[in-house]
């Protein structure tokens, strides 16, 4: 079951479990995901995002900073986004 995230985050996040960050939810920093974890992500990151090994990411919100792939898999960011890292294999 995911855990739903929501309110407003002034500094860094990191997420150690399975988890959907809400619509409304602004986070001012960055986001880690941890290694094996699923995360929906639908609020806005103004920081970067930092995927971990095995980590399955969907974002359906905005990701202002740049996304950085560290082994992990990461959908629904649209054309007008580079995802730096190698390939989930």
């Amino acid at each position: 079951m995911m855990r739903d995230i929501s309110g407003h985050f002034d500094g860094d996040l990191r997420v150690d479990d399975d988890a959907r960050v809400m619509r409304e939810v602004t986070i001012e920093g960055n986001v880690t995901v941890a290694a094996g974890m699923r995360v929906v992500i639908d609020g806005v990151v103004a920081g970067s995002l930092q995927v971990g090994r095995g980590a399955d990411v969907t974002v359906n919100g905005r990701i202002v900073g740049e996304i950085h792939n560290d082994g992990g898999r990461v959908t629904g960011v649209g054309m007008h986004h580079d995802v730096q890292g190698p390939p989930a294999s």
